[in-house]
């Protein structure tokens, strides 16, 4: 048997089990790197900032402290703007969100519980990958717009609006 999310499953798999588990690998990896920007960001703008008072304790001349200090607030700033454009921490609480819910919908499946006790299981997952996936693309959408990362009425190769 192999493992789906954590959930034994059945050697013949269904095409929205493909599906589910092609997706599900695709927002681990993404709540991966997106957790990963996030807190190393976090970190960078920490020790910058608290690098910036310590700077003087160097002894050396004002003008090459003066721009120690000014590459050091620049460089927050920078990492600040990509933090706020690029929206880390949104982008990787949306694809955990994405990721556990395909998880849940994983263990239901195989359980047999829930939506899955009666009626096509395969029609039932299909329809519940729908909603994940389209809520997902959704707030997706929402976060480029706040950012204002997207110009309205385009769209891209994956069918998100982009």
């Amino acid at each position: 048997m192999k493992m789906l999310l954590g959930v034994a499953t059945h050697p013949l798999e269904t095409d929205s089990l493909a599906t589910l588990l092609r997706n599900a690998q695709y927002y681990e990896t993404h709540a991966r790197i997106a957790s990963v920007l996030h807190h190393g960001s976090s970190l960078l703008i920490v020790v910058f900032s608290s690098a910036i008072p310590l700077i003087p304790l160097i002894g050396a001349d004002t003008a090459a402290l003066t721009f120690r200090m000014a590459v050091l607030g620049a460089a927050i700033t920078i990492v600040q703007g990509a933090r706020q454009l690029f929206g880390f921490h949104d982008r990787w609480i949306y694809y955990r969100t994405a990721r556990e819910a395909l998880r849940c919908e994983a263990i239901l499946y195989h359980a047999e519980a829930g939506p899955y006790r009666t009626g096509d299981k395969n029609k039932v997952l299909a329809e519940a990958l729908n909603t994940i996936l389209s809520t997902e693309n959704l707030a997706w959408r929402a976060s480029m717009l706040k950012n204002s990362a997207l110009p309205s009425g385009s769209t891209t190769t994956e069918g998100r609006k982009n």
